[in-house]
């Protein structure tokens, strides 16, 4: 299926000006998991990396600040932006819905990436995320006035992106937004 996939996103482009645009498929490991977008270049210099959320990955757990540490890294390496996130910022929005217990030993995996940059050829870039994070269940994270049943799973999502599209096939959404 992947090979079909970059195979298919190979194209070479010519617009009416003869000028070269071009469409290549990208592999590439984020915190262990695999990860395939498309990265263009287009007639007006500007390029655009696009990753789409798909399936659920089977990757090894990582603590939190392996986390905020990768994404950082990631993120500044295509956009030349440093520090994306501060596990502080994660802690302080986890407490809200979480007992504060261990939090900062939590065991995370990814489920599913979407990551849109727009690159122009001169100005500042524009980068859209969303990312769905999973708990493992031996960091022992509980959440807040939750008493009345066993949590076999938590997990949570980090974004800035308003599209709706992939806010929902990535689960997202606000309690109103699902009940539409």
């Amino acid at each position: 299926m992947a090979d079909e996939l970059i195979s298919q996103q190979y194209e070479y482009l010519a617009d009416s000006a003869a000028t070269t645009q071009m469409s290549i498929a990208v592999g590439f490991k984020l915190l262990n998991v695999s990860l395939c977008g498309t990265l263009e270049s287009h007639a007006d210099e500007s390029k655009e990396l696009l990753i789409m959320p798909s399936m659920n990955y089977n990757a090894e757990p990582f603590t939190l600040a392996e986390l905020v540490d990768g994404f950082n890294s990631f993120l500044k390496g295509i956009t030349g932006t440093e520090n994306w996130f501060t596990a502080d910022d994660i802690i302080n929005n986890l407490k809200k819905f979480l007992n504060e217990t261990n939090l900062n030993t939590l065991k995370i995996s990814i489920q599913q990436v979407f990551l849109h940059v727009k690159k122009p050829k001169s100005g500042e870039s524009t980068t859209e995320y969303a990312f769905s994070l999973k708990i493992s269940k031996d960091s022992n994270a509980t959440p807040k006035d939750f008493t009345f049943a066993s949590i076999e799973s938590l997990a949570f999502g980090i974004w800035n992106t308003d599209n709706e599209y992939v806010l929902s096939r990535m689960g997202l959404q606000s309690i109103a937004q699902q009940l539409k």
